[in-house]
């Protein structure tokens, strides 16, 4: 068992879990908590759909000038 912090839950508080872990979310803050998650679930989304159209990481994040100007070259044979 590996415990890395402590949360305490309150009475109304959301409890989720999956299988990256577990977090609590104050009732006052689930609103709130909601809208950020389906945020980021839509933007997930996107990025699947990116990558599933061709585009990298690389192209997503735009790191060819970085790439570039660190010398980096990607053999794409």
């Amino acid at each position: 068992m590996l415990q890395t912090a402590i949360a305490y839950a309150r009475p109304g508080d959301v409890i989720r879990g999956d299988a990256d872990g577990v977090v609590v979310v104050r009732r006052e803050d689930a609103a709130e908590a909601a809208v950020a998650s389906q945020q980021r679930i839509e933007a997930e989304e996107g990025y699947i759909s990116a990558y599933r159209a061709g585009k990298t990481v690389i192209d997503m994040c735009d790191l060819a000038p970085l790439r570039a100007a660190k010398g980096l070259v990607i053999d794409e044979e």
